[in-house]
């Protein structure tokens, strides 16, 4: 509480109000003290949120939970060419266009210029990936590449498709996936 100023007082002390005239503020009907009483918690089973019984419809049987079976990719061999298609999202504009076609090429031929350096200087993985044609369409890339194994023809594609949607998205002043 605020102190209190008293005219009868000659200095002018403040007074604080004294507890007992404040007590009954504190006390219920019944004369209880509020404070004193405890609070019981709220116990209630919420209907929003988390696991409920029977949600998400009914349970597959164990037969129906197989796990898809995907094709493996057949085995690579040095030397064969392997046509690669590089899609991009559906809000990013034709990459036919002028700005971004140049900058795809752009990307393409560091690419390949950065492998031959490398396999000139012995450094890294040298040509063990390398893109031979390449046609560039609305909202495709279409490559033709070449890689030692499956690992250097994985690795290369997404190395491709990182240093292409860098270039793309700091030309489109975007971030996120191709």
């Amino acid at each position: 509480m605020y102190p209190v100023h008293t005219d009868s007082d000659p200095i002018g002390a403040l007074q604080f109000p004294r507890f007992e005239l404040l007590l009954p503020l504190f006390m219920s009907a019944r004369k209880e003290p509020i404070l004193g009483r405890q609070v019981a918690l709220d116990f209630r089973v919420r209907m929003h949120g988390g696991a409920r019984p029977g949600a998400g419809g009914p349970r597959k049987p164990a037969s129906a939970k197989r796990p898809v079976a995907h094709r493996v990719r057949a085995v690579h061999r040095k030397g064969d060419p392997v046509h690669v298609t590089v899609k991009v999202r559906r809000r990013i504009p034709s990459l036919r266009r002028e700005l971004l076609a140049r900058r795809v090429k752009q990307v393409l031929l560091n690419q390949r210029a950065k492998l031959e350096n490398e396999a000139a200087a012995g450094v890294g993985v040298g040509m063990c990936f390398q893109v031979v044609h390449f046609t560039i369409q609305d909202d495709h890339v279409h490559l033709i590449v070449e890689a030692t194994d499956k690992r250097m023809l994985s690795r290369g594609v997404m190395g491709l498709e990182i240093r292409i949607a860098r270039a793309v998205n700091t030309l489109l002043g975007r971030t996120g996936c191709f």
